[in-house]
C-alpha cells in the first residue's frame, strides 16, 4: 500500500515537473515577445499586432487544467467538463 502512494505521488511530481517546464518555455517566449514590442516603438499598429501574437501563444503553451465546475475559462464548460464555452 505505501509502495503505491509512493509511485502515485512520483507520478504526480513527474507531471507537475512537466507543466512547471512548459510553464518555464512559455514565460521564456514571452520575454522574446516583448523585446520584439520595443523593436517596433514608432509604429503602434504594429505593436498592437504583436501583443495580440503574444498573447496567443503564451495562452497555448501553458499547460491546460480541467477545472472545476463553475470555472469559467478555456477549455472548459459550466459543468466542468473540458469544450467550448
Amino acid at each position: 500500500m505505501a509502495e503505491d502512494a509512493l509511485a502515485a505521488s512520483r507520478g504526480q511530481l513527474g507531471n507537475l515537473n512537466e507543466q512547471m517546464s512548459r510553464v518555464v518555455k512559455a514565460i521564456e517566449g514571452l520575454r522574446r515577445d516583448v523585446f520584439r514590442v520595443f523593436e517596433y516603438e514608432q509604429e503602434p499598429a504594429k505593436i498592437k499586432q504583436l501583443q495580440e501574437e503574444a498573447f496567443v501563444r503564451f495562452s497555448r503553451s501553458l499547460p491546460q487544467s480541467p477545472g472545476r465546475p463553475g470555472d469559467a475559462g478555456p477549455g472548459v464548460t459550466a459543468d466542468g467538463h473540458p469544450g467550448v464555452i
